[in-house]
């Protein structure tokens, strides 16, 4: 599939993961959605996706990592301060306790539907880095009524195979354990896989990066990967604490449409990056995204948020003295799951909307803002 959404005349986001920019070789962003997704990189646990990330050349002009463990991509300029975000942080468990048999006994960090973890591989990270698998009572050994239910997840435990004393020696009571499931290609330009839910905006939010060296751009831009947003976003209210940006997207992922769940639920993949609009996205932020959008001809739909958003859009937004703050999200199915779905295109146009939204942004327009 070659189909390419031209953004102004200075870059090609092709739906087969190829950003070209002038004459460098072009980023293959499946790839590296591939690559960051694959990574194990739980709650508090994300130096693995902070490392690859660190290791990217050419996407800013300096790069670091904060306190608390975000990664901050940054691309000078003398206008307003914008700052993009999109969390590096997967939902996953942390180990509760290793038992007489050697099995190791879960508690989750972020939300996991318990009702397909039942025979996942994971991996868990220990003082070494060890597959397992997460076992259950076969169905022969339950009653009629067990079989018909989820079992809860104080009832999963993680089999690694070594005898009880070894285990011990190498898994301690907090170690993180993630899903394996290495992400594939599905027809088109879908992908399945753990991780999805946000290395997907991580990948977006690296490709707008790499785009804005071709452009005019006027802002002092901050790409900030953060950490922890499934339990409580504390890395971007770290980030928007010490940056103090004008001006905040964030880059996550939303509810795609699944059959039997009702339409108003979840947004078509295909058809373009949800723009959020509601209470916490700023209206303004908001029309310039739905604006260089439809100049450019790049796909999107619009997602209503008639609360919290449950982003990082959340608390930058009522950071400091208040920060104005868009959201973009990619449609993804099965979320919280070791199988989310999305559609790549999807991702190519959140970063060409995003890298034309950046270029956009001027004195005038922080002026603009303030006339609420």
């Amino acid at each position: 599939m070659t189909a390419a959404c031209a953004i102004g005349v200075w870059m090609w986001i092709s739906i087969q993961g190829e950003m070209r920019l002038g004459n460098t070789a072009p980023i293959d962003g499946q790839s590296l959605l591939q690559t960051l997704a694959n990574l194990p990189a739980g709650a508090a646990d994300e130096r693995a996706v902070a490392d690859a990330l660190r290791g990217l050349p050419g996407v800013a002009d300096d790069v670091w990592t904060d306190a608390v463990g975000n990664v901050v991509l940054h691309r000078a300029g003398s206008g307003p301060k914008v700052m993009l975000m999109a969390h590096m942080d997967e939902i996953s468990l942390l180990v509760r306790d290793v038992d007489d048999q050697g099995l190791i006994w879960l508690v989750q960090a972020g939300g996991f539907d318990q009702r397909t973890l039942v025979g996942q591989e994971v991996v868990v990270r220990g003082r070494e880095t060890l597959p397992g698998v997460i076992g259950s009572v076969p169905p022969h050994l339950t009653s009629a009524a067990q079989r018909n239910e989820s079992v809860p997840l104080d009832a999963l435990f993680v089999d690694v195979g070594m005898p009880t004393a070894r285990t011990r020696e190498l898994v301690a009571v907090g170690d993180r354990v993630t899903l394996r499931r290495p992400v594939v290609p599905l027809l088109g330009s879908r992908m399945a896989g753990k991780g999805l839910d946000d290395r997907a905006g991580v990948t977006a939010m690296v490709l707008c990066m790499e785009a804005l060296g071709t452009l005019e751009v006027t802002a002092d831009v901050y790409a900030v990967a953060t950490v922890q947003e499934e339990v409580g976003s504390p890395g971007a209210v770290v980030a928007a604490t010490a940056l103090h940006p004008d001006i905040a997207v964030a880059l996550d992922v939303c509810h795609g449409d699944i059959p039997g769940v009702p339409p108003h639920l979840g947004l078509p993949l295909g058809a373009g990056p949800a723009l959020g609009l509601g209470p916490h996205v700023h209206p303004k932020v908001f029309a310039r995204l739905r604006d260089v959008a439809t100049e450019g001809g790049l796909p999107f739909q619009v997602e209503a948020s008639p609360g919290a958003t449950d982003t990082d859009a959340d608390p930058v937004a009522i950071a400091n003295d208040g920060v104005a703050t868009g959201l973009v999200s990619i449609p993804l199915r099965y979320m919280h799951t070791a199988t989310e779905v999305l559609d790549y295109a999807d991702l190519a146009a959140a970063a060409g909307i995003l890298a034309r939204f950046v270029a956009s942004i001027d004195a005038m327009f922080l002026e603009d803002l303030a006339c609420y």
